[in-house]
C-alpha cells in the first residue's frame, strides 16, 4: 500500500539528530545560558535577549540552527541592540530551567527585555514559527521598536554601515539593498555520501539502547513543565508497562523498571519535577556512557535518536518472539501503540513529536485522541485527517510490527537521504541493503531491484531483523551488568525459551 513520504516526516526531524551540546548554536556570538543566568523566569543578564531554547537531540533544531545563524550574523555588530543567547534543555543542568521557563516545545526563540522579563507580545514569543529569515528579523524589528527606548532607536538607525543596512527608522529591514519583501536565500546543506560506499553489517550495541533509554526517562519525561494526566499519563504507563513486558534487560534493570511503574500507576497525576525527584529516591539505573554503533562521524549526527530507533526494533523483535513463536498473548501493536503515544507527549522535540501523531495516527485506539494534550502543537504544525487514507495499515501481530517499524524507518530513510542529518559514514538508505540481504530485494518487470515486494522477500527481510535485533545477538561492550548481563540472559533464555515478566 502506497502512502505519503510526507506522512512520516516527523522521522526527518524526532529520531535522526545525535548529541553534540557543542555542535548545536555554537558561535562566539551566542553566549551559553545556564540556571545562574535566570532568577524563575527572569533573565539576569543586562540588556535585550534572543534566547534559542533547544536540544542537542532535536533534528527540527537542527534545521532551525542555520536561519539562527544567519539571524546572528546579520545583527551581530549591534550589540547595543540585542544580544544572543542559548538554553540546551538535554543538558542535564538545564532540565530544570526548561521546566521553570515553561518550554512547550523546541526549538523555541524567545525575546527579553532590557529588565530581563520574557515579552509579553504573542509575536515576540513565537519568533520560531517561521523558517524565513527575512520574516525572522522583521519580526525582531518589532520587538525592538516596541522595546527599545526613543534615544537608543535613532541611535542604531543612524550608525548601521553601508554593507549591511539592518534597521530603517524601526519599519523596515534592508540588508544589503534587500527589502522586507525580497526573500533570503534559504540555507540548504546537503551531505553528500562518500563514492563507493559500501555499507558493512554492523551489531546492535546494548550501550546504545539504555543510553537512548536514560535521555527518554531521565531528560524528555523530566522536562515535562505541566501536568501529565489523562491519556498522556496512560501513555507514560503504558511505555513502563511495555519495557516491563519486552525490553531484554538485568533483572536488576527489570526489577527497578517494575518498582516505577509501580509508583506511577498509583497516581493520578504527575509533572517533570515529581519524576525526576523519583528516578533520584529510587536511584532508577542511569547509563551515560559513549555511544557505538549509534556513534556520529560528527558529534551532531546519529547518536539519541539512532539508539531510540535500535530500542523500537528490538521491542518489535522480542514481540514477535513471545507471541508469533512462543503464543504468548500480547497485544497485537504493543510497540507501535507505545511508541505512537509516549514520542509525541513526551519526545523533547515537540514538532517531532507531533509529525508522528500525524504519521501513524491509524494506529490510535478507538476514543484516544490523535494528538497529545499535554503539550500545545507548535505554531508550524497542522494535522490533516485524510493522511490517514496513505498511511500503511497498522499491525496485526508481531511479525506486522517488525516489518511495519522498518519499513516506517526506510521511508525516513529515503526522505532524509542527503540532508544535513545524512551522516556520510553511514548514509540514509533503504536497510538492509542489497549487499547485507540478498535475498531481501528481487528484480521487477523492469528488471529494476526492489526491495520486499514479494512473499519471499518479506520473509528474508524479517529474518534477517530477527536476527540482528535479538539480545542474544547483541554486543554489550562498556555496558555495566546491572543494565544487561548476556550470560544470565542466555541462560535464562535456554531454560524458559523467554523471560516473561
Amino acid at each position: 500500500m502506497s502512502f505519503r513520504l510526507g506522512s512520516f516526516i516527523f522521522l526527518s526531524t524526532a529520531l535522526c539528530m545525535a548529541s553534540a551540546a557543542s555542535m548545536h548554536y555554537a558561535s562566539p556570538s551566542v553566549v551559553p545560558l545556564t540556571n545562574s543566568d535566570f532568577l524563575g523566569g527572569t533573565l539576569l543578564l543586562p540588556g535585550r535577549w534572543v534566547v534559542i531554547i533547544h536540544s542537542q537531540y532535536c533534528g527540527a533544531c537542527t534545521g532551525f540552527e542555520p536561519h539562527f545563524a544567519k539571524l546572528v550574523s546579520f545583527i551581530e555588530h549591534w550589540k547595543s541592540a540585542v544580544n544572543f543567547g542559548s538554553v540546551n534543555c538535554a543538558e542535564q543542568e538545564s532540565v530544570g530551567l526548561c521546566r521553570r521557563l515553561g518550554v512547550e516545545y523546541v526549538p523555541n526563540l524567545r525575546f527579553y527585555s532590557d529588565s530581563g522579563i520574557q515579552h509579553s507580545d504573542d509575536t515576540c514569543s513565537t519568533l520560531s514559527s517561521t523558517r524565513n529569515t527575512t520574516e525572522l528579523l522583521n519580526l525582531l524589528v518589532k520587538c525592538l521598536k516596541a522595546d527599545l527606548p526613543q534615544g537608543v532607536e535613532r541611535t542604531v538607525s543612524s550608525g548601521v554601515n553601508d554593507s549591511m543596512v539592518i534597521l530603517d527608522l524601526w519599519e523596515k529591514v534592508v540588508i544589503g539593498g534587500l527589502t522586507p519583501d525580497t526573500e533570503i536565500e534559504d540555507y540548504k546543506a546537503k551531505t553528500v555520501p562518500p563514492s563507493g560506499f559500501v555499507p558493512k553489517a554492523t551489531p546492535v550495541y546494548g550501550a546504545d539502547i539504555f543510553r537512548s533509554l536514560t535521555e527518554m526517562l531521565f531528560t524528555d519525561v523530566s522536562l515535562v513543565n505541566t501536568t501529565i494526566a489523562g491519556e498522556d499519563l496512560d501513555a507514560l504507563k503504558e511505555f513502563l508497562h511495555t519495557l516491563i513486558k519486552l525490553l531484554p534487560a538485568s533483572k536488576y534493570y527489570r526489577l527497578m523498571l517494575r518498582r516505577l511503574s509501580v509508583w506511577l500507576d498509583q497516581r493520578d497525576s504527575v509533572d517533570g519535577e515529581i519524576w525526576a525527584s523519583q528516578l533520584k529516591r529510587m536511584q532508577f539505573p542511569e547509563f551515560r556512557g559513549e555511544y557505538i554503533g549509534c556513534l556520529g562521524s560528527r558529534p551532531n549526527l546519529r547518536g539519541y535518536p539512532c539508539g531510540v530507533w535500535e530500542l523500537f526494533h528490538a521491542l518489535t523483535v522480542r514481540h514477535y518472539q513471545a507471541s508469533d513463536l512462543l503464543g504468548i498473548p500480547l497485544e497485537r501493536d504493543i510497540v507501535a501503540h507505545a511508541m505512537n503515544r509516549w514520542i509525541p507527549r513526551f519526545f523533547s522535540c515537540a514538532i517531532c513529536g507531533f509529525h508522528l501523531a500525524a504519521g501513524s495516527a491509524n494506529i490510535v485506539h478507538p476514543g484516544e485522541s490523535v494528538l497529545p494534550a499535554n503539550r500545545k502543537p507548535p505554531p508550524e504544525f497542522t494535522y490533516d485527517p485524510s493522511v490517514l487514507k496513505y498511511l500503511p495499515p497498522p499491525p496485526q501481530s508481531g511479525r506486522d510490527e517488525v516489518l511495519w517499524l522498518n519499513g516506517v524507518h526506510n521511508h525516513a530513510n529515503l526522505q532524509l537521504s542527503g540532508s544535513p542529518t545524512d551522516d556520510p559514514t553511514a548514509p540514509k538508505m533503504v536497510y538492509p541493503p542489497r549487499v547485507l540481504c540478498p535475498s531481501c530485494w528481487s528484480k521487477d518487470v523492469n528488471d529494476t531491484w526492489v526491495f520486499a515486494k514479494t512473499n519471499h522477500t518479506r520473509e528474508a527481510v524479517l529474518d534477517y531483523l530477527v536476527k540482528r535485533y535479538s539480545a542474544t545477538a547483541w554486543r554489550v561492550d562498556n555496558l555495566p551488568t546491572k543494565f544487561f548481563d548476556p550470560e544470565g540472559w542466555v541462560e535464562q533464555e535456554n531454560r524458559l525459551g523467554y523471560v516473561w515478566a
